[in-house]
């Protein structure tokens, strides 16, 4: 039941397409409003009813002889055509969006349907537990783009039932991107643990998207852009009464209410102020501005009663009016002129902005004959500082400065020699950097002491940090790796350490052998040149045969791994691989990550491409 108030939204929770169906939902309330009527009669001397719309609603339970009576109807805004018959709409979207609205109904990736072709929309649950379609129940929603420099359109919780907005919070008006990849989680901590399901559905509007199109638990409810404006499954509509008194005597109008279901608005004391004395032969005309939602299929009707007190030796008495609505059945017309469309948007050979041309869909073997491979890709700091791999920044200094000397330095062997380093001697000798034989460059493995420590063993690209009270410079000796113990010296450098100007103790400056990856210390705290990412690699066949001979492949920048070779993947299933990645925060805005999927099946060989964007922010 919903109270109709100036402003209100009539968004109806049940899905129902069967128009038979809706006129018994109006057969069902009419007798909840029976009973509602007895109620709100049984403080009355005479009760009587006239409807200019149904008169028997209430005919039998009272006389005829009051003398006012009420008239109800509802005009849509836009037209002034009548409600009683809202029609779904399936508008294609015809340019690209600013804004987009989804609903999130919950469910699996099962609950989509829409007409976008697998190379646009593929949809992954994580596992057996899709996103609740309990009406209390909430998740966590995040919207991003997938190509180029990562945006987060949306980060927030959203109940089921519940609409949220896509949009570019950070410059007005910018066009959405041309794929949006949205990831449902259980909770805000953003992890594989707490993932639900993820999809990526294609928004250029030259390929596949109509209004009320269901993707995985969502469904687009709305969308703004340039050519079409905002185009919206609300429509606004008045609902209109008029109480008349039919005698030549004034009448004293003591409550006038308006109910769709069990519940009741008072609009008497709301609407009318004045003289309350409703003239002979005059009338009264109240308004209600409401908004009804049809995108949901909802039969119910609309009550107005209106009691007077009577005058002279008449008696109190009620009228009431009523009008039936129905909203969300879906138009013919529409629909038919929408498969076509879809039809023609299936078969349309024009590229998406995004991705290499298109061609139609070809043909595949049977059902039981294919494998179907989709993929999501997530990514989480290591350290749980940023959920989802969002608002990383790079560090706004990276020369070691301030007061004392550092607490901590980060190096990475690199094998060159003295001769490759960026940072030159100076004359008062900070940096002193003396090969003491040939080979540095081609040692896999070394040993580093630093201070006269006991040596340790680094392979060569690896990471090694020293946290110690440092003195004005560090003496740092590589030597040889000599079957396990240290041999004879490589290297010595001598490093400057007091985080001076002079020093030159910057981040990714060339020491000889070594490489400055971070410090810390007290005026800058922690500074480092990286920060440490896992990535997560979701993988299903949602074909109906085996995937054999799965190979999967990741990329991070110009570095491969291999996650998978040889497995098998049954229909349904879904596998997880994760791998550990260091994204630079010195060097390009955007890391992107890979992931090449191969296999086969009995008749046909199956693959899937993804990426996805680590976007830095510079200061």
């Amino acid at each position: 039941s919903q109270v109709v108030t100036n402003n209100a939204t009539i968004q109806p929770s049940k899905y129902n397409n069967n128009k038979n169906n809706n006129r018994n939902m109006i057969s069902r309330t009419r007798n909840i409003l029976s009973a509602l009527c007895f109620v709100l009669g049984a403080s009355q001397v005479v009760t009587a009813t006239r409807s200019s719309n149904n008169d028997s609603l209430l005919r039998g339970l009272s006389s005829n002889d009051c003398p006012i009576s009420v008239e109800a109807s509802c005009q849509i805004d836009d037209d002034d055509s009548d409600c009683a018959d809202l029609k779904r709409e399936y508008t294609a979207c015809e340019h690209q969006t600013t804004e987009m609205t989804l609903r999130f109904n919950g469910g699996d990736c099962d609950q989509g349907y829409n007409s976008q072709p697998l190379e646009l929309f593929h949809c992954v649950d994580s596992s057996s537990t899709p996103p609740s379609m309990e009406k209390a129940s909430k998740s966590y929603i995040v919207v991003t783009n997938v190509n180029g420099l990562r945006i987060v359109y949306f980060s927030e919780y959203v109940m089921v039932g519940e609409d949220f907005l896509i949009v570019d919070k950070e410059v007005a008006n910018r066009l959405l991107d041309v794929d949006l990849n949205v990831t449902v989680y259980s909770s805000n901590e953003l992890s594989s643990d707490t993932l639900l399901q993820t999809f990526v559905f294609h928004t250029s509007c030259k390929r596949s998207l109509f209004l009320n199109d269901f993707f995985g638990s969502t469904q687009m409810v709305g969308f703004k852009n340039d050519a079409q404006g905002t185009v919206s499954n609300f429509k606004s509509a008045s609902l209109r009464f008029v109480i008349k008194n039919s005698a030549d005597n004034p009448t004293e109008l003591s409550s006038f209410t308006v109910a769709t279901g069990r519940e009741v608005d008072d609009i008497f004391h709301h609407s009318v102020t004045g003289d309350e004395m409703l003239q002979g032969g005059g009338d009264l005309t109240v308004t209600r501005h409401v908004y009804f939602d049809v995108g949901v299929s909802r039969a119910f009707v609309v009550l107005a009663t209106a009691g007077c007190t009577g005058t002279g030796d008449a008696s109190p008495c009620e009228a009431h009016g009523e009008v039936e609505i129905i909203v969300g059945t879906p138009a013919e017309d529409a629909v038919s002129d929408a498969e076509d469309e879809i039809a023609d948007a299936v078969m349309a050979t024009t590229p998406s902005p995004s991705a290499a041309p298109v061609t139609a869909m070809p043909t595949l073997p049977n059902d039981d004959e294919h494998c179907k491979l989709v993929s999501s890709i997530f990514c989480e700091l290591k350290d749980g500082s940023s959920p989802g791999c969002e608002n990383i920044q790079a560090p706004t200094e990276s020369e070691c400065r301030g007061s004392g000397v550092p607490s901590k330095l980060t190096f990475k062997y690199t094998g060159q020699t003295c001769a490759e380093s960026n940072h030159e001697p100076d004359f008062k000798h900070r940096f002193v950097c003396i090969d003491e034989m040939a080979g540095i460059e081609n040692a896999m493995k070394v040993f580093v002491s630093v201070n006269d420590e006991e040596p340790h063993q680094v392979p060569k690209n690896q990471e090694f940090s020293w946290v110690s009270s440092f003195g004005s410079y560090i003496h740092v000796t590589v030597h040889q790796d000599k079957g396990g113990i240290p041999g004879e010296e490589l290297q010595n450098i001598k490093i400057g350490t007091r985080c001076k100007e002079g020093d030159d103790l910057t981040l990714l400056k060339d020491y000889g052998a070594l490489q400055l990856l971070g410090f810390e210390n007290d005026s800058q705290g922690v500074v480092d040149s990286y920060v440490d990412v896992q990535m997560t690699y979701m993988i299903e066949n949602k074909g109906s045969a085996n995937a054999e001979e799965l190979k999967a492949v990741a990329t991070c920048a110009d570095e491969t791994h291999e996650l998978v070779i040889g497995a098998i993947l049954g229909p349904e299933q879904v596998k997880k691989y994760t791998s550990h990645e260091r994204v630079s925060l010195l060097g390009s805005p955007s890391v992107r990550f890979g992931l090449e999927v191969t296999a086969t099946s009995s008749k046909a060989a199956c693959a899937e491409n993804n990426e996805f964007f680590v976007s830095v922010a510079q200061p």
